[in-house]
């Protein structure tokens, strides 16, 4: 499992800081996101005091007053770059606490501009979570007759012309010639005339299934099924909640709760 999880290069929290034109802190942001309102003349360095990151203050009126909800203080904090289950400071990946199978498919508004579901979690407890990440995946199977591997797949018969092209570049010194003229003859009638080297490449690399114009992926299955903002929001604080129930983690901040708001507003 270890295999497919990557590790961050840098940082992952920046811990930098934008303050409305009064002074009041709106949100933290990326050194990115900083530098855009830097080089465009929108903002000017600010000394809040922190020594970690950086801090601008806007020069124009936002048309919003940034994370002010109740249920925002996490994203006003400062951050710290260590895994929020064991609190290792290294080898750490970006956890998001919904699978990105099921968060592509729900409205942008549950996706967009929101940190508060992606977690720095270290490769190792990174890796043992999935584990009970498959038993909930399964369990949502039974429960929305949604296959782990989608509907609507187109399958074809091709195993023999496969199988003939895999002997053919395989093992073709080890097989009687009668059998090797039997696959060739196959092979033939497939293609319509000779059969060169690259359509043997093809032939052995046929996909007995592709998908169709109708296939729908798991995700896809799952979160259609959700019938309005009210599923989509239990949907969310149940992964939530799973991922703490699993994990217990000690590191992550006590202002990061299961029932903050799980989309942000524009």
């Amino acid at each position: 499992m270890t295999s497919k999880l990557q590790t961050k290069h840098g940082p992952i929290y920046a811990n930098n800081r934008v303050y409305s034109p009064e002074g009041e802190l709106m949100f933290r942001c990326s050194d990115r996101k900083l530098d855009w309102y830097s080089v465009r003349g929108l903002a000017l360095d600010y000394d809040d005091g922190e020594s970690v990151g950086r801090a601008i203050r806007l020069t124009f009126a936002p048309r919003g007053k940034g994370r002010t909800r109740d249920g925002d203080a996490w994203y006003l904090e400062q951050q710290t770059n260590r895994c929020v289950v064991c609190g290792a400071p290294e080898r750490l990946t970006l956890h998001h606490v919904v699978p990105a199978q099921y968060r592509r498919h729900m409205p942008d508004r549950y996706k967009s501009h929101g940190s508060h579901d992606v977690l720095p979690v270290c490769i190792v407890c990174h890796a043992a979570y999935e584990g009970h990440a498959e038993k909930v995946k399964n369990k949502l199977v039974e429960r929305y007759a949604a296959p782990r591997d989608g509907v609507g797949w187109i399958r074809h018969d091709v195993s023999a012309i496969r199988s003939a092209a895999s002997a053919l570049l395989n093992w073709a010194d080890r097989i009687p010639e009668g059998r090797l003229q039997e696959y060739r003859a196959r092979l033939e009638r497939h293609y319509g005339g000779e059969v060169t080297e690259n359509r043997l490449q093809e032939a052995s690399a046929l996909q007995v299934a592709v998908k169709g114009p109708r296939y729908k992926d798991h995700g896809l299955l799952v979160v259609e099924q959700l019938n309005d903002a009210d599923d989509l929001d239990e949907f969310v604080r149940m992964w939530r909640r799973h991922f703490i129930e699993c994990m217990s983690p000690a590191f992550l901040s006590t202002t990061w709760s299961t029932e903050d708001p799980v989309f942000v507003e524009s």
